[in-house]
């Protein structure tokens, strides 16, 4: 539940957590986070950090400021910076958000249904899948730990890797097999999902691969045997 700042007599919403900020709002913050590291490094303390001047400083926060909130950035500048009566200042508004410069706990249980689509595999992720869904999905993963600019692009695309349709079939339902190419497509819809979620699938992945690519490697081995058996028969 978002929280509200007045603002000359109007009132703005204001997230209190990764469950209020989407998918595609979290990754501008980060580009913003990024573009800016020298003025990040000095804001989340780093001893090596220069230190800015206090007009680069606040018009970090003013832009920051209404990225997070969508409140425009010509009514932000009409305030004071610090909060007076009922009037929240843009100083303490940027405070209040210091909570994106942290990742949260890493929560390892994924939603099993967001809209109308499914988690591949909740109690095992990966168990039955293919290789090249465990190679792309370990491929973003992995980007994620790089700090370069825009290692949050793809995280859509995992989401749609482990978020799929499925269908009634042979009485029982399944999930729809990987494409490549309907991933890319559902990957938007991922944009409007809430970070806290997909922390938590991104996590639960994280902390599992070298379990799928187990799981992976033992069905493809089964499958081996069964060819070669097929062979020599």
């Amino acid at each position: 539940m978002k929280a509200t700042a007045t603002i000359e007599g109007k009132e703005y919403q204001i997230p209190l957590s990764y469950k209020d900020i989407t998918l595609a709002k979290f990754k501008r913050i980060q580009s913003y986070i990024e573009l800016n590291k020298t003025i990040t490094d000095f804001i989340i303390g780093d001893e090596k950090a220069e230190t800015p001047t206090e007009e680069e400083l606040l018009n970090y926060y003013i832009r920051f400021v209404s990225i997070v909130t969508d409140i425009p950035q010509p009514i932000i500048m009409r305030i004071n910076r610090f909060t007076i009566d009922d009037e929240v200042g843009i100083e303490d508004l940027f405070r209040s958000f210091s909570w994106l410069y942290i990742m949260p706990s890493e929560e390892v249980t994924p939603l099993e249904k967001i809209g109308k689509y499914y988690f591949i595999d909740k109690s095992g992720i990966m168990k039955d899948n293919s290789l090249i869904e465990y190679t792309e999905a370990n491929a973003v993963s992995n980007q994620l730990s790089k700090l370069t600019e825009g290692r949050y692009d793809n995280l859509n695309t995992l989401m749609a890797i482990f978020y799929r349709p499925r269908k009634w079939k042979w009485f029982k339902y399944v999930i729809e097999p990987y494409n490549s190419e309907t991933v890319k497509e559902r990957a938007k819809y991922f944009d409007n999902v809430d970070m806290e979620t997909v922390f938590n699938a991104m996590f639960f992945f994280i902390q599992s691969r070298k379990e799928c690519l187990k799981n992976i490697e033992q069905s493809l081995e089964g499958e081996l045997l069964k060819e070669l058996k097929q062979v020599r028969d």
